[in-house]
């Protein structure tokens, strides 16, 4: 892997985002091809001037590996919090509430795992969709190798997302961790 070169980031958060995204995206090691979702949380000012909390997160369809600046969604990051009080809605209704919070309206819409990026309390997160979790989880043996302290399986969207709320997920093989993250409430 390519290692962090500081001058090549740049101070700007921004920045730092397109760089981290296109260095984890060109390691064939972490992602398959393009997957995975990355974001930064920090103050910006929206359409109106006023400085507000933002989430500015990997838009939907764009390839972490030529990400540009472009190809992240700035959202609310105060509207998002409304969304850890609904236990259920449907994917319709998330993507709804999603561009609602959007600062930008030209922004690609954001990934569908948005929610559970304002979730996670770090500033900057990044989660791959790696060749070796997904060939663990995506069997009929995946029980065996994931323990997600009691949570049960969920595809994508909305409910995946806030059933993370509070849990610490982790990836075994055998008795070896593989990764593991706890989210906030």
């Amino acid at each position: 892997m390519t290692p962090w070169d500081d001058s090549a980031a740049s101070k700007d958060d921004i920045a730092q985002l397109v760089y981290l995204s296109n260095l984890i995206g060109g390691n064939l090691a972490l992602v398959q091809p393009g997957g995975g979702n990355i974001s930064v949380k920090l103050e910006e000012d929206d359409v109106f001037g006023v400085r507000v909390q933002a989430l500015v997160v990997k838009g939907s369809g764009t390839d972490l590996r030529t990400i540009t600046a472009a190809g992240f969604t700035h959202l609310y990051l105060d509207r998002l919090a409304v969304l850890r009080q609904r236990d259920a809605m449907s994917d319709e209704e998330m993507m709804s509430l999603m561009r609602a919070c959007m600062l930008r309206e030209d922004d690609p819409l954001p990934s569908v795992e948005t929610p559970l990026h304002s979730l996670i309390p770090q500033r900057f997160v990044a989660h791959t969709h790696d060749i070796a979790s997904l060939s663990l989880t995506d069997t009929p043996s995946a029980r065996d190798h994931v323990d997600l302290t009691g949570q049960t399986f969920t595809h994508g969207g909305y409910s995946h997302c806030m059933q993370g709320r509070g849990v610490n997920f982790k990836c075994t093989f055998g008795k070896e961790p593989l990764s593991s993250v706890t989210t906030g409430r």
